[in-house]
């Protein structure tokens, strides 16, 4: 192997380079790599190079946790859907509150209103939180009903 192929040593992110993996047979060479956290993994050079490996996996699993327990005012109008579809599932699974048919959307509830963050899509202001149990699930009909009623008192 010349020195130009030897990754020996290198650090690739989190991955330091132990030695070549003699025991992987794949086409590519693979190379025992160290991660920060401790973990020894198997690492295709190629993938190393690239960076599209820089950890054994902690660093995903550290920024999947972080964005999970982001501040409230931090999350996005889309991100605070993933969040109560994550935890509570599709509103779907429901029953409207209001009239018991089957439920497609979770509503923000108006008290949440106080705490509530926005944003702007075609012209309109969205209002989320990032707390799941401020939603309610809603068909669409009550669901529009229901945030006609909020207009309407603060007009």
């Amino acid at each position: 192997m010349t020195k130009a192929n030897n990754l020996t040593g290198e650090r690739f992110g989190r991955l330091v380079v132990l030695s070549r993996d003699t025991s992987n047979t794949a086409r590519n060479v693979y190379w025992i790599c160290k991660c920060e956290c401790g973990t020894i993994k198997s690492v295709c050079g190629v993938n190393l190079r690239n960076q599209h490996v820089k950890s054994c996996g902690c660093l995903r699993r550290e920024v999947l946790k972080d964005r999970q327990t982001k501040p409230d005012e931090d999350i996005t109008y889309s991100a605070a859907h993933k969040r109560i579809n994550k935890y509570r599932g599709a509103a779907s699974e429901y029953r409207c509150i209001d009239c018991g048919e089957k439920a497609e959307d979770w509503s923000l509830v108006h008290s949440a209103r106080a705490k509530d963050l926005t944003a702007i899509h075609g012209g309109y202001t969205l209002y989320y939180s990032g707390s799941q149990e401020d939603y309610e699930p809603r068909c669409r009909a009550c669901h529009k009903k229901y945030d006609d009623e909020v207009s309407t008192e603060n007009d």
